[in-house]
């Protein structure tokens, strides 16, 4: 019996992952490209680089309202199910899936420090590869458990924010004023980051290993362990419940399309 663990042939895939994996990438793309072309502050305050006026402001107001974080929701809740799909294959193949499932993330973490640090520091992977070395030992729980403990790791990332803001008042004066220079910073910083990155590589380099290294360690610890790792948890129990594999009702999608605008337009 042939134990080796192969790519899925055509008719045992489940189609609508696939087109819903390809159209969140792409969608990803409409937030990545502004970090792309402009300094690191303009992706969350567009008065840091530019103005916020005529064509300026529609971009920034329709990317953030209909794109930003919406399609890494979408990749987040597919990575979940995902993981789910690919240790259910290796289990029923070999009877295990630990082993392949940590090696198969350590070399995706592997993957994506190279990128971070050499090409982009905004790369997905390290952050995706960390949260599924902890989320994957939730898989075996009933759906109805997996998506409570989403919602509430997605809270704690929600109080985490709300207990920064609100504790800002007791900062030190330095540590307010570093908090406004990263929101608002000034020409020369501004210029400073520009010189780095059309500089040489190792000034490149420098700029971008710094940022990255920010992001894997405090943002990722305050942040995206749990937002993405909480949204993975709820992919894993949408996926349990069939509602991934398009085998729902149209009725059932398109109420749940409504009362998703509902919630999450506002």
């Amino acid at each position: 019996m042939d134990n080796q663990l192969h790519p899925t042939d055509k008719k045992h895939r489940i189609v609508s992952l696939d087109i819903l994996r390809g159209f969140a990438i792409l969608g990803i793309l409409i937030m990545n490209i502004q970090s792309f072309s402009m300094p690191d502050a303009a992706y969350l305050n567009p008065m840091a680089y530019g103005d916020l006026n005529g064509i300026n402001k529609w971009v920034w107001l329709l990317s953030h309202v209909f794109a930003d974080q919406k399609f890494m929701t979408v990749f987040s809740i597919l990575f979940g199910a995902g993981i789910i799909l690919f240790s259910e294959n290796a289990e029923r193949k070999r009877g295990k899936s630990a082993a392949l499932h940590y090696k198969r993330n350590f070399l995706l973490l592997i993957i994506g420090l190279i990128h971070a640090h050499i090409i982009w520091y905004g790369d997905i992977l390290v952050i995706y590869a960390l949260c599924s070395f902890i989320v994957y030992a939730f898989r075996k729980l009933k759906p109805t458990t997996l998506s409570i403990l989403g919602i509430l790791a997605i809270s704690v990332h929600t109080i985490i924010y709300v207990l920064f803001g609100s504790s800002m008042e007791h900062w030190p004066p330095e540590s307010i004023a570093e908090t406004k220079l990263g929101w608002l910073p000034d020409s020369e910083t501004i210029q400073n980051e520009i010189d780095a990155y059309t500089g040489t590589f190792s000034q490149q380099m420098e700029q971008r290993s710094s940022t990255a290294f920010f992001l894997e360690t405090f943002v990722f610890l305050s942040t995206f362990l749990w937002r993405a790792g909480g949204l993975m948890l709820i992919g894993m129990a949408l996926y349990k419940w069939g509602v991934l594999a398009a085998v729902k009702s149209k009725a059932f999608y398109a109420k749940g399309f409504f009362i998703s605008w509902l919630i999450g337009l506002p």
